[in-house]
């Protein structure tokens, strides 16, 4: 009876213990060198979807240490607040000392053998990959020209063979030996594509071989490929430049269909893959109305439960675009230097156009927005013009109202930080919206007037009660 009694605690306690025995605890100090950023935090990389697992504050002498809980060997993301990140291998119970910059990140004590063969893949490789697509999103970061682009990558492939001999001579185990020679792989094709993508009309056609583009739509569907770190971002590139050689232009770059968007996600097989690039779209989107409309054309499709939880604090952030919430009135100056507010035009549809004296763009907007303004003449719809600017620019807002033969509501606003600008969040122009006769938000996010949606669009708002 008492040996019954010893088993059966003895399982008890096995079972009470199996979940803290799968968990290791991984420790990171560091110092964010002469880049400041308020907080340091730790992703997961696992089936194509990075996960926050833990977050600790940066000291003001840039020093930080951060602990958390990992329950799989594999590839982690250590990233700011700033949105840089960069990759470790960790296997658990690490005590890591790391130094942190825009450009890199440098394992400096407590790396293992499959650390350091990151760590010195990515010294240069984070350089490169920066250069070729990740400077548009990191400050003080710059891109390079065609001839040092192609230096760097040749120094890289010299890299990656040396990296490949080590993987033989060193004890590692399989499965980081071959992540490490695919993520090499993947990367250089990666900082290719990447380049090409954002420096249009400087590379030629034979900047990527027909060779490379095999290799690339072999890789890139691989399922190990959801392993690796930041593919949410390879595979975005990865498919904008097939769709660029594959499927026809999409009609409205800056509102892109459903279709087109299916279309799109088509080009990737595998289901994780698949997942990672309407992520990386999904944590691109500024408006909440943009995301719903994502998330609508995938509706039919069964997001994995890591998809959901990733998804979240996206729409969380988008929250404050959902159409029906109050518009926030506002005041600007006229053409008189009478006041306005927003609140005059209480009971009718406005559709605004916001724009500033210095953008080409905008101006070209201009005829198709009066145009729009005469097809649909209705008592109970009002076309206001908002020019942003400093009040230096007053002056030229005027020259250009009478030369481009603007009428109607138009008014400036003084500040980009400040009132409107900072209510509506204003960081890029020309932007679109329509307010519903109630005062609310009907669209944060219109289509250009050179879109026949945003005609659609307006006549909804007409129609809602």
């Amino acid at each position: 009876m008492k040996r019954k009694t010893v088993i059966l605690v003895i399982s008890c306690l096995a079972i009470v213990l199996m979940p803290c025995l799968a968990q290791a605890k991984v420790v990171i100090t560091g110092t964010t060198g002469e880049y400041v950023s308020k907080e340091m935090s730790l992703f997961e990389c696992r089936d194509g979807i990075p996960l926050l697992l833990a977050t600790t504050e940066v000291a003001a002498d840039g020093t930080f240490l951060l602990s958390a809980e990992t329950s799989e060997t594999g590839f982690y993301l250590l990233g700011c607040q700033g949105g840089v990140r960069h990759p470790l291998f960790l296997t658990g119970n690490e005590n890591l000392k790391i130094r942190f910059t825009n450009y890199g990140l440098t394992v400096l004590q407590g790396a293992d053998n499959e650390c350091r063969l990151l760590s010195d893949w990515e010294k240069e490789a984070a350089q490169v990959r920066t250069h070729a697509w990740f400077y548009r999103s990191t400050g003080g970061c710059e891109s390079v020209d065609i001839e040092t682009f192609e230096k760097e990558m040749t120094s890289l492939k010299t890299l990656a063979g040396r990296v490949s001999q080590q993987l033989k001579d060193l004890q590692t185990t399989d499965n980081f030996t071959s992540l490490m020679r695919l993520k090499m792989d993947v990367d250089q094709l990666f900082m290719r594509m990447a380049y090409q993508r954002s420096h249009l009309g400087e590379t030629g056609e034979d900047f990527i071989s027909d060779s490379d583009w095999q290799l690339a739509d072999r890789l890139f569907q691989q399922p190990q490929m959801a392993q690796l770190p930041l593919i949410p971002e390879m595979i975005g590139v990865y498919v904008e430049a097939k769709a660029s050689r594959q499927l026809p232009p999409v009609e409205n770059p800056s509102i892109i269909s459903s279709s087109e968007y299916q279309a799109r996600a088509g080009l990737v097989e595998n289901r994780c893959l698949r997942q990672s690039y309407i992520y990386e779209v999904a944590s691109q989107m500024r408006y909440y109305e943009m995301y719903r409309q994502l998330c609508d054309t995938f509706a039919d499709q069964s997001f994995s439960e890591r998809m959901q939880q990733a998804l979240k604090p996206i729409e969380q952030s988008l929250e404050w675009s959902k159409p029906g919430h109050e518009a926030p009135d506002f005041k600007a100056v006229k053409t008189n230097d009478e006041w306005f507010s927003l609140s005059d035009l209480r009971g009718k549809v406005v559709v605004i156009d916001v724009w500033a004296t210095w953008c080409v763009p905008c101006l070209r907007m201009m005829p198709y927005f009066r145009q729009l303004e005469k097809d649909l003449s209705d008592p109970d719809l009002a076309f206001l013009s908002v020019c942003v600017g400093a009040l230096p620019e007053k002056d030229l807002w005027l020259k250009l109202v009478k030369e481009n033969g603007l009428t109607g509501h138009l008014v400036f606003v003084d500040s980009w930080i400040h009132g409107f600008a900072k209510e509506y969040r204003v960081t890029s122009v020309p932007r679109f919206m329509i307010i519903d006769r109630h005062g609310r938000v009907f669209s944060y996010a219109a289509p250009a007037p050179k879109y026949p949606q945003l005609k659609q669009l307006i006549l909804q708002a007409l129609a809602a009660d």
